[in-house]
């Protein structure tokens, strides 16, 4: 069905997936944004959008240079991130 379901799925690993499907290569500028975890459903999202949406549930930004996808962290969300994540609790 073209469906990939995630479930807590390290950055690190779905970035293998998707690089498998989209026909690309992701490069982590942090490592630490390695370890965010993801869960949902991707369908038939673009490559731009299914980062759109990761960069919404946590503070990572990205860029895009022909077929390499470069993920950084985004320090300036980092905080208000950690602090939601501390209303949560």
């Amino acid at each position: 069905e073209n469906k990939m379901i995630l479930q807590k799925e390290s950055l690190a690993s779905l970035a293998v997936k998707l690089e498998r499907k989209y026909d690309v290569v992701i490069r982590f500028a942090d490592e630490d944004t390695k370890n965010f975890r993801f869960s949902g459903t991707l369908l038939d999202e673009t490559i731009q959008q299914v980062l759109d949406a990761i960069m919404l549930s946590s503070p990572i930004r990205y860029s895009i240079e022909g077929k390499v996808i470069t993920i950084y962290e985004n320090l300036s969300m980092k905080e208000r991130f950690r602090e939601h994540l501390k209303q949560l609790k």
